[in-house]
C-alpha cells in the first residue's frame, strides 16, 4: 500500500537517474544510430534523384516519383525504425541503461545505502518505488529522444499535411496513422526495454557480480537471437517458435503490421509472448527479492 511519503522517494531516485553523467553518452550514442540511419536514407533519396534524372528503360518512373515528393521527415523517422540503426540503437539502450542503473540494487546492498532507505519505510515500498522510478526514468528518455528527433527531422524535411505525409515502398501514411504507428513503436519498446531492466534490478539475488548485472540486459537481448539462429535453422517449426521469444521480430512489429499482411494467429502471439515471459519472470524476482529480504535486508 503507498501513502504520500512514498512519492518523494520515487521522485528522489528519479532525479538521480535524470542526472546522472552517463546520460550525455547515452544521448550522444541514440544520436549515432539515428544519424546512420538518416545518412543512409538521404543517399538513397539522392541515388532515387539521379534515376529520375536519366530513368533507365526498365525503371517504374511513376513509383520512383513519387518516393522522391514524398521524401520528408516523417520518411526520415520510419526508415529509422526499418533500418539496422535501429537493432544498435536498441542494444545503445540496453548497455546505457545498464550502466546507468543496472547497478543500483547491488550498490545499495553492498554499500549500506539500502539500509537507510528500509529504516524509513519497508523493504517491499523500497524495492518498489525503486522500480517505479527506473521505469519512469527509462520512459522518459525514450519519449525525450523520439519528440526531439521527430521535431528536427520534420523541421528540417517539412511534411506536406494537406496530403499523405509519408509515401515509400510500402504506400502511403496520413498524420493520423504516423501518429498512432509512432505511439504503437514506443509502447512496444517500453514492453521490451522496462521489464528487461526490472529483471536486471532483481537479479541481484542470483548473480553477485556487478558488472556481470550491467551485463544482463544485453545477455536478454543477444542470448534469444544465438538460440533462434541455431535451433530455429532447423525446422520450421523450431523457427516459428523461436520467433516468438527473440526481440528482434517483437521490436519489428509495429513497422511489419504496417507493411505486410500477417494474420491475426501469427500477430497475437508474436505481440504477447516475449513481454509476459519477462513480465513473468521480474515478478517472480520481484517476490524472490520481498521473501529473502523482508527480513533483514542485509
Amino acid at each position: 500500500m503507498f501513502t504520500a511519503k512514498d512519492h518523494p522517494m520515487i521522485t528522489a531516485e528519479y532525479k538521480r537517474y535524470l542526472s546522472s553523467k552517463f546520460n550525455i553518452a547515452l544521448f550522444l550514442c541514440m544520436t549515432a544510430c539515428a544519424l546512420l540511419s538518416v545518412i543512409a536514407s538521404l543517399r538513397e533519396h539522392a541515388a532515387w534523384r539521379e534515376q529520375l534524372l536519366a530513368p533507365a528503360e526498365d525503371l517504374n518512373v511513376p513509383f520512383a516519383t513519387e518516393i522522391v515528393n514524398g521524401f520528408n521527415g516523417i520518411s526520415l523517422i520510419f526508415d529509422f525504425f526499418m533500418s539496422d540503426a535501429w537493432s544498435i540503437f536498441v542494444l545503445v539502450l540496453l548497455g546505457g541503461f545498464g550502466v546507468i542503473i543496472g547497478g543500483v540494487t547491488w550498490k545499495n546492498l553492498h554499500g549500506g545505502f539500502g539500509n537507510l532507505l528500509v529504516v524509513r519505510t519497508t523493504y517491499r515500498n523500497y524495492l518498489t518505488n525503486l522500480l517505479i522510478a527506473q521505469a519512469a526514468y527509462i520512459a522518459t528518455i525514450i519519449a525525450a529522444f523520439f519528440l526531439l528527433f521527430t521535431v528536427i527531422a520534420v523541421t528540417l524535411y517539412p511534411p506536406d499535411l494537406a496530403y499523405e505525409i509519408y509515401s515509400g515502398y510500402f504506400g502511403g501514411m496520413s498524420l493520423y496513422e504516423f501518429i498512432l504507428y509512432g505511439m504503437f513503436q514506443y509502447f512496444i519498446l517500453l514492453m521490451f526495454i522496462i521489464p528487461t531492466m526490472l529483471i536486471t534490478s532483481l537479479i541481484t539475488i542470483a548473480v553477485k557480480n556487478r558488472f556481470l548485472i550491467q551485463a544482463v540486459p544485453i545477455l536478454l537481448y543477444i542470448v534469444p537471437h544465438l538460440i533462434g539462429s541455431t535451433i530455429g535453422n532447423i525446422s520450421k517449426i523450431f523457427a516459428r517458435i523461436t520467433m516468438l521469444f527473440t526481440s528482434e521480430h517483437f521490436l519489428r512489429l509495429p513497422s511489419v503490421l504496417f507493411t505486410q499482411s500477417w494474420p491475426a494467429l501469427e500477430i497475437i502471439p508474436m505481440a504477447v509472448t516475449l513481454p509476459a515471459l519477462l513480465i513473468i519472470i521480474a515478478l517472480i524476482l520481484y517476490r524472490r527479492n520481498l521473501k529473502i529480504y523482508k527480513g533483514a535486508y542485509l
